[in-house]
Parts: structure tokens; C-alpha cells; sequence
């Protein structure tokens, strides 16, 4: 989604500056870019893919709530409402998808987290829990 939102901002970008609008700034938006690389690395280290789904979630839902009020204020010229609205309706699709995969991928989100996802058996190997083999995050490191 993260890559869809930057293409939908240079839609809108492209479109507001061809028609010499300058959109406000407190419509800009930059993430984290005063981020040390300790902060990133802690970042990239120590995440909860929960957090972060609910985080993105709900910077979508604030990005909706702009874009109904912009359609409601009809300030802009047609086009770029109706561009708007596709986009609204898109990421509206998108978080509609990600609701989806909270409930069916996270759903015993805290179980695992209190039990530590899977118990060690006293031989060293690890019990056998097919059904949360498919919800499981594998953390890869770059070699």
C-alpha cells in the first residue's frame, strides 16, 4: 500500500502543480526523516507486525477523512475531484483488505505473544502446530 500511496501523491501532486495550486502544508507530509540510523536499525529489529499494520491503517483513514472533506469544499477543479474520488475509493479498497488480514492472519496475536508462539519440548524439537504455520512472520536477516 505504502507504494500505491506515493503513487497516488504524485497523481495528486503532478495534477495541483500543473495547474499552479500549491497545496498547504499542513497537507505535507514527510515520515521520519530526522531518524537516526540507531533508531532505524531498532526499527527494522524490534517490530510488531500488528503495530504496524494498525499504524498504517490508520494514517489511511486519516488520509480518506482529507480527501472527503477536499471533496466536500468542490474547491479544486473538476479533474482532480474526480481523481479524488478514484483515489478514495481505492484506499477505502485497501483498508477494507487490511482489516481482512488482521482478522484472519492475527487473530491469537495476543495467545502468541503471551506464550511465546510455540513451546520447546524437552528433546529440542518443537511442537507440531500446523494451523499457525500459515500466520507465522519469519524474520530474515541479510547476510
Amino acid at each position: 500500500m505504502a507504494t500505491e500511496r506515493n503513487r497516488i501523491a504524485n497523481d495528486i501532486s503532478n495534477q495541483l502543480s500543473s495547474r499552479d495550486i500549491e497545496p498547504l502544508e499542513l497537507d505535507v507530509e514527510k515520515g521520519n526523516t530526522d531518524r537516526t540510523w540507531n533508531e532505524i536499525k531498532e526499527a527494522l529489529e524490534n517490530y510488531d507486525a500488528v503495530d504496524m499494520l494498525a499504524e498504517g491503517m490508520a494514517r489511511d483513514k486519516g488520509i480518506v477523512t482529507k480527501i472527503s472533506d477536499m471533496l466536500k469544499e468542490e474547491a479544486l477543479p473538476e479533474p482532480i475531484l474526480e481523481m479524488l474520488y478514484k483515489h478514495r475509493k481505492k484506499i477505502q479498497w485497501y483498508l477494507k483488505q487490511a482489516e481482512q488480514h488482521k482478522k484472519n492472519h492475527f487473530k491469537d496475536h495476543g495467545k502468541k505473544k503471551a506464550s511465546d508462539a510455540e513451546e520447546v519440548l524437552s528433546d529440542g524439537s518443537q511442537e507440531d502446530d500446523d494451523d499457525d504455520n500459515d500466520a507465522r512472520i519469519i524474520q530474515m536477516r541479510a547476510i
